[in-house]
């Protein structure tokens, strides 16, 4: 399954927006918080803590993800010939020091990601 969007805004704006924890909830009505928990973007990677809020009749989640992400730059080695691509790619990962958080439910996410295109130049 997977959904298909038309942004308006720069790819590296976008970018920030989705790799952004202290701001993404003003613009995702699900998400309730996350944090960096380890920086491994010198290899591209990070582990990130999500937790969603309480929607109806269904628990908040939280979940640790394993985070890897990939930027091109828009020339012939590009993905998408002479376009910037993004690629973030992440699934949970169940660790032992970081236990299940009061009030919520673990949620395990096999693969979930982002394959974004800029449609036009800077």
């Amino acid at each position: 399954m997977y959904s298909k969007c038309m942004v308006e805004t720069t790819l590296d704006k976008l970018i920030f927006m989705i790799e952004d924890n202290d701001t993404r909830a003003e613009w995702d009505p699900n998400m309730h918080s996350g944090a960096l928990v380890k920086d491994m973007f010198k290899v591209g990677a990070a582990l990130s803590y999500l937790k969603t809020k309480k929607i109806a009749v269904v628990s908040s989640r939280d979940q640790y993800f394993m985070i890897q992400t990939r930027k091109f730059e828009a020339n012939s080695k590009s993905p998408v010939k002479n376009k910037q691509v993004y690629f973030m790619a992440a699934k949970s990962k169940d660790l032992p020091e970081y236990g299940q958080t009061e009030n919520c439910v673990r949620a395990t996410t096999y693969l979930t990601g982002y394959y974004v295109i800029e449609t036009e130049p800077n």
